[in-house]
């Protein structure tokens, strides 16, 4: 829907512009149509809580997973007309119910527990398929000993363009050294174009 505009007449009171009640339907769907355009999901991972995902490292990068099954996921905040954008099945974002100039936020929260000591850790969200890209969320961080870290980073991506929005994205990891990972989930906040 497109936003309407209440006809205010040529002058106060002249007859000429909307009745009180065209005014005031226009303003409620013009809300109604702006509530629905934000709106979030919480996928929590249960797998990896009790085997992490084992990262070799040097082996090039690990696809993180999150079978969506934690006590803390919720799909009941979409905004209106997306069923939902993570497949636990193909652990990959499936974005084509969105629209291209759609924003997606996302809050990306791992443990990552490390066996040596400077360890050099990478998590990237990986989109397109016809010219792939890549943005990192967690870039070179460097572990000075061993243990075990949470890492939670937020970043935003843009529905740019139909490459990005018609292919699957997925978060991956790449690690200097050995190391296992816990998904606790990931976050995203949906703001539909106006």
């Amino acid at each position: 829907m497109s936003k309407q505009i209440i006809g205010i007449g040529t002058t106060a009171n002249d007859g000429t512009g909307d009745t009180l009640r065209t005014s005031f339907t226009k303003t409620n769907e013009n809300f109604t149509e702006l509530y629905g355009k934000q709106g979030f999901f919480d996928y929590n991972d249960l797998a990896t809580q009790t085997t992490p995902i084992s990262v070799t490292g040097g082996g090039g990068y690990f696809v993180l997973t999150n079978d969506t099954l934690g006590s803390n996921t919720t799909r009941l905040y979409a905004p209106d007309g997306i069923s939902d954008i993570w497949n636990p099945s193909t652990n990959s974002f499936d974005f084509t119910q969105l629209s291209l100039g759609d924003m997606v936020d996302i809050r990306l929260d791992v443990e990552v527990t490390t066996t040596s000591s400077n360890t050099v850790v990478d998590v990237d969200l990986f989109l397109g398929s016809a010219t792939p890209y890549q943005i990192p969320f967690i870039t070179h961080t460097n572990f000075k000993s061993t243990g075990s870290y949470d890492l939670i980073r937020y970043n935003g991506i843009y529905i740019g363009n139909n490459d990005t929005l018609n292919n699957p994205a997925q978060f991956k990891i790449i690690c200097d050294v050995n190391t296992t990972v816990k998904v606790k989930g990931w976050y995203c906040k949906i703001t539909r174009r106006w």
